[in-house]
């Protein structure tokens, strides 16, 4: 009992340099070919930019976002940068998210299951979903404030 209290109060001791600052996550881990998934980098007090160079070899990067998180909490501050970026896998089979290097610090890789869907499939969903939006304010252009019918229709074959 003593023994596990002691490890406990050591790992509290811990300084905060010896933890992971880096962090990375997707939302799925299998998918099929020609899905995009959003993969999320999150980077704890400490400056740089992702290097995402690695992933330009078996994968498309898309839309990039990025936000900081600012804490004071009883006179310690801490500071977050999340990196979102949607990815793309060009190839089936096992797919590897390499280690990104943000500053000194790296991401473990992450492995992904991609499936190449069937004939059949591709038939199934192909043009089984679109939108419809259209605006109406009459014959004169809006006013400010005015009110406007705006319609927006969802098409679909299949359950959602």
């Amino acid at each position: 009992m003593v023994a596990r209290l002691l490890l406990l109060i050591c790992c509290l001791l811990l300084p905060t340099t010896l933890l992971a600052k880096v962090t990375a996550s997707v939302n799925h881990s299998t998918l099929y070919l020609g899905d995009v998934i959003i993969l999320t980098i999150e980077v704890e007090d400490q400056d740089g930019e992702p290097d995402l160079s690695p992933l330009n070899k078996t994968f498309r990067t898309g839309g990039t976002s990025q936000s900081r998180q600012l804490s004071f909490i009883n006179g310690h501050s801490s500071n977050k940068a999340i990196w979102r970026m949607e990815i793309e896998p060009l190839t089936g089979g096992d797919a590897l998210i390499p280690s990104i290097k943000v500053g000194s610090e790296q991401t473990q890789p992450i492995l992904l299951t991609i499936r190449e869907p069937s004939a059949q499939e591709q038939a199934k969903t192909a043009g089984d979903i679109f939108v419809e939006v259209e605006a109406d304010s009459g014959e004169q252009p809006p006013y400010v404030q005015q009110q406007i019918q705006f319609s927006v229709r969802l098409f679909y074959r299949l359950p959602l």
